[in-house]
């Protein structure tokens, strides 16, 4: 039972988180829903104790509280990341298969507000493995714990609220007290917390290893003591029904850890007791679901006793019957059928459970009046009678029926049964040992018989061998043998008498004598159980409580109480002790009754069972009796004694013969069991020499070729390795058995032995590009060994990738170049900076396809602003927002100052972004960044800023084009910023010249106006002008 959960293969691999919480845990869920960003990456599945009804109001709340959609979780649907589920409150929410199950609460084997949180978190383990998280929340109740254990056992994570936080701590405590919280956090921490453990960079800290395996090292001397004691195995059940009573004990009896409770049972054998008496291994009703009990009837038992002739016997079987009304159903139903045909048809139903005791008590046949309020009044008077307040079967019926100890997982099946109820024992069990149950059910029918199960045991659909006669009611008949698994039967070590029909003979004993007050005592005379009422034969003495039955008695008879204990110890008899007296009552005498009762392990502790027979006597008054041993004699000479003696013998005798019966069930199966395993030996034998040839020939085509594998051990030493693997690791032949720590690697892979650690941890692969001296690439896998055990080494693959990084380089300088061309086409034909900026960005945008960028300008020497953006369709604007340099951070901002580059692949998991940021980022869609600064001689004159609205891996070359394209931008900018200067100033200059030409034309035309003036009043001109300079040029080769 406490092996190691092995989680099947998740269809996604997305994480699922099962949100658990009571009633008045409203307000904690609505700050851990509102604290998680809008896409998660995250399955979240709201498990909350509701009364009956209140899951659609619960999903409304909910999805008030989040932008994630919000809605139920129905039977068969697959959960989904970026989604909020919420469990029914009348149905009990599961996790099998990648599929959600729901099962009704009412008749079922879990109790709203109890446990339903425990049986979602539990089959969350069981399906998810180390995709599981669980958070639980404040409530009252332990509910929830349990759960929690099974999530920490399958490498999930679990975070508890912190309880100095809740208003009802019960829930977080529980958690805590169990050892299973790996975050102890405040609500709002704790969405950030499930984020980070859902990245595929978390490591889960390696002290959590160590708590796993101490609590499986518990779980299983537990388990091994209860085995011991009780005589029956939980090795197959969830372990979720153990874990709960295990609380429940440790809390009565204030034991903190469980290495501490085990001690407490190794060292109290009464608490060991009370822990075995309260495990909920299953329950039962008569006729429970009377309509399923109709369809039985008549869609099975009345064809099937219609084909029977009278010389045959039908042959039912009830595994794990508990008290024993499930079986008692089956045989009144073929009882009425047979008389209703009035043909003499015989009958036998076979009940068994694993536990002696549990049996013992249904073949006694005793029932409350509570018990039979489903039978009616008609089978209580034909089938039952009336006594001592109690109903008990009646004689016809109960010699149809053989009760007896057998253990459904371990002891070989009956066979050629017509008929097998085995209904809610399924929903305890864990998968793989529901696989086997069933393929033993199937093989110990005949063909044509039928398979009656509980109403949430449905078949898989890919069971074969079965035809489905009721699909409601979970009813298959056997049609041939199960095509798609091969059957195999349990293996137990043989003994000459089954170890079990010691103590059931034993409990028989105790539930025979029922009219008989009798205590359970140890070999050192405590007290283990009490049964009936031992008022007149015991006391409590005054001073300091006591459970030693020699100091509960009448004191005189320690001594004979002492040598019948060891009579009867020693010989394996029951012995008496006769001649004793009711205190205060001279009238009455008894006898005590030593009945030696051994466990299941022959290296159990012996019990007794002291039994107190009232006899009334006449006694002389101021007569004595005197205390006598036990002896022949005495006992001859009392016929009453030996009547009685008779009477308890025959029940006993009643007891082995069922008990004989069911081991000759038992060895003619195992007889065909024998013949199959020779059979499976010799085709395994096979099987095996074909394997070995089939891995020498791989192990030759490995190391003939060029495949680089080797493989470590769960202690990191190297167990095997193909030669090639020499050109990443210089191994030798005699390196076998080195730890891999010692042997340096040829590439350079610092991460390799980290790596290596986490996926012996987590059992999820990983991968990296690794690259040696001379350039060579590689790609380095690992991953895990998986045996039933758990992780036992890993496989460490190596592939050379330097053609394909060489050919990726070669495209992506290729698309780089032609993205280079066509961005400075498209800049070159443009005119103003404005229209080259926001062109740029937007082929930047789309080129990379990011959610946005930002063209930023310096404002001031400490503080930019965003003057350009090109964005997706509904992206919030960013355009016109200003922010100072130095509030990015001491890092970034002396990353901007020195002109190198930020970035961040997830905002929401950074460590080194702040609360503050991470809300800010969040509310404007930005999931992953990168930041190009512009700067020029230690000033910071702008920035170009990229964003994806989500996570996104900054890949080094590409973070290099990106800055060489930021500062091409910038460049373009700032050369068509300068060209439109240039032409604006131009444009000035060709003004300024035209008013120049202007203003000197106007002074030719007034000199030449004054020149004229004053030719006409007879005076000599006043100016020169140009005419006259050319005539004085045209004249002077003249003077000449």
């Amino acid at each position: 039972m406490a092996t190691p959960i092995q989680a099947s293969a998740p269809a996604e691999s997305c994480h699922v988180v099962g949100i658990g919480a009571s009633a008045g845990g409203i307000e904690a869920m609505h700050c851990l829903l509102q604290a998680l960003p809008a896409e998660p990456a995250l399955a979240l599945v709201v498990v909350q104790h509701q009364l009956p009804g209140g899951s659609n109001e619960l999903v409304n709340l909910v999805s008030k509280w989040t932008l994630l959609p919000v809605r139920a979780a129905n039977n068969g649907e697959r959960p989904e990341p970026n989604h909020v589920y919420v469990a029914g409150s009348d149905d009990v929410l599961t996790l099998e298969g990648g599929l959600f199950r729901t099962r009704p609460v009412d008749g079922g084997s879990r109790r709203p507000g109890i446990d339903t949180i425990d049986a979602f978190l539990e089959s969350l383990a069981q399906d998810r493995g180390s995709h599981a998280l669980a958070a639980i929340l404040c409530g009252t109740g332990t509910d929830g714990a349990a759960g929690a254990i099974c999530v920490k056992r399958a490498g999930g994570v679990v975070l508890v609220q912190d309880p100095v936080t809740t208003m009802n701590d019960s829930m977080p405590r529980a958690v805590i007290s169990r050892g299973a919280a790996d975050y102890i956090l405040p609500v709002g921490e704790i969405a950030k917390q499930l984020l980070r453990c859902a990245s595929p960079a978390y490591v889960r800290p390696a002290n959590e290893v160590a708590w796993t395996g101490e609590i499986t090292r518990t779980l299983d001397e537990i388990v091994g003591l209860i085995r011991k004691q009780a005589g029956f195995d939980l090795g197959g059940y969830k372990a979720t029904p153990l874990l709960w009573r295990i609380q429940q004990r440790m809390d009565l009896r204030r034991t903190e850890s469980f290495g501490d409770y085990e001690s407490l049972l190794r060292d109290d054998p009464a608490e060991l007791e009370a822990l075995i008496r309260g495990i909920p291994i299953h329950v039962t009703e008569f006729f429970r679901d009377a309509p399923a009990w109709d369809v039985l009837r008549h869609e099975v038992i009345e064809p099937m006793l219609s084909e029977r002739r009278a010389s045959d016997v039908v042959r039912a079987w009830t595994p794990a019957c508990a008290t024993g009304e499930e079986a008692y159903s089956v045989a009144m139903l073929l009882h009425e059928h047979a008389e209703k045909t009035g043909r003499p048809i015989d009958f036998q139903v076979f009940a068994t459970d694993a536990s002696p005791e549990i049996v013992a008590r249904a073949s006694r046949g005793a029932f409350s009046g509570d018990a039979l309020k489903n039978v009616s009044l008609a089978r209580q008077q034909k089938f039952f009678y009336s006594t001592d307040g109690n109903w008990r079967v009646k004689r016809h019926l109960r010699e149809k029926m053989v009760f007896a100890p057998q253990d459904l997982l371990l002891d070989p099946p009956f066979r050629n049964l017509d008929l097998v109820t085995c209904r809610n024992l399924l929903i305890y069990l864990d998968p793989e040992a529901v696989k086997r149950v069933v393929f033993l059910l199937h093989n110990s029918l005949k063909v044509g018989g039928y398979l009656f199960l509980g109403k949430g045991e449905p078949l898989l659909s890919r069971q074969g061998g079965f035809n489905v006669v009721s699909s409601r009611w979970h009813i298959y008949r056997k049609t041939g043998p199960a095509s798609d698994v091969e059957v195999r039967f349990p293996l137990r070590v043989a003994t000459s008498l089954r170890a079990s029909a010691v103590p059931f003979i034993g409990h028989s004993s105790v539930h025979a004598q029922r009219d008989f007050p009798s205590v359970l005592i140890d070999d050192e005379f405590r007290v283990l159980r009490v049964y009936g009422d031992t008022e007149k034969y015991l006391r409590v003495p005054a001073g300091q409580p006591t459970d030693n039955l020699l100091e509960l008695t009448q004191r005189e008879l320690a001594s004979s109480l002492k040598a019948a204990a060891k009579i009867a110890l020693e010989d394996g008899q029951p012995t008496i002790v006769n001649g004793l007296r009711e205190e205060g009552n001279v009238t009455h005498a008894f006898q005590i009754r030593l009945t030696p009762i051994r466990s299941a392990q022959n290296g159990a502790a012996p019990r007794l069972l002291a039994s107190f027979i009232s006899r009334a006597r006449e006694i002389r008054p101021g007569a004595t009796e005197p205390v006598a041993l036990p002896s022949h004699a005495a006992d001859v000479a009392a016929s009453s004694e030996w009547s009685e003696a008779i009477r308890v013998s025959r029940e006993e005798l009643e007891a082995s013969r069922e008990e004989l019966q069911v081991l000759n069930e038992e060895l003619k199966a195992a007889n065909e069991q024998l013949n199959l395993v020779n059979d499976d030996l010799n085709r395994a034998n096979a099987r095996l020499t074909g394997k070995i040839a089939e891995l020498e020939m791989q192990s030759g085509v490995l190391s003939a070729g060029a495949v680089m594998a080797m493989f470590l051990d769960e202690a990191l030493r190297v167990r095997w390795f193909t030669p090639s693997i020499g050109e990443i690791f210089p191994l030798k032949t005699g390196d076998v058995g080195r730890g891999i720590a010692d042997i340096s690697p040829k590439v350079d892979d610092v991460n390799f032995l980290r790596d290596v650690l986490a996926v012996m941890q987590s059992g999820t692969p990983r991968e990296a590009e690794v690259r040696n001296a001379s350039g060579g690439w590689f790609l380095r896998r690992i991953r895990p060994f998986l045996s039933q055990t758990g992780t036992s080494g890993v496989a460490v693959t190596v592939t050379d990738i330097s053609d394909l990084k060489h050919a990726e380089r070669v495209l992506r300088e290729s698309a780089m170049h032609d993205f280079m061309v066509r961005f400075a086409n498209a800049l070159r034909g443009l005119s103003g900076y404005r229209n080259t900026r926001s062109t740029a960005i937007r082929m930047l945008r789309q080129q990379f396809g990011a959610a946005r960028v930002n063209y930023s300008e310096a404002r001031g020497p400490d503080e930019l602003e965003i003057v350009a953006t090109d964005a997706l369709a509904g992206t919030a604007d960013m355009l016109g927002r200003r922010c100072a340099i130095n509030d990015a951070g001491p890092a970034l901002t002396a990353a901007l100052f020195t002109g190198r580059s930020g970035w961040s692949n997830d905002v929401m998991a950074d460590p080194a972004a702040s609360a503050a940021e991470r809300r800010a980022c969040h509310a404007l869609g930005i999931g992953a960044w990168a930041n190009m600064p512009f700067v020029q001689s230690g000033r910071v004159l702008g920035a170009l800023t990229m964003h994806f609205d989500t996570a996104h891996t900054w890949a080094p070359d590409e973070l290099m084009f990106l800055e060489l394209m930021a500062e091409r931008t910038w460049a373009a900018v700032g050369r068509a910023r300068a060209e439109e200067d240039l032409r604006a100033r131009n444009e000035e200059l060709e003004r300024f010249n035209k008013a120049a030409i202007g203003r000197e034309l106007r002074m030719i035309d007034l000199k030449n106006e004054v020149n004229e003036l004053r030719r006409q009043l007879g005076q000599s001109r006043r100016y020169a002008t140009e005419s006259d300079d050319h005539d004085d040029r045209t004249k002077a080769p003249d003077r000449n």
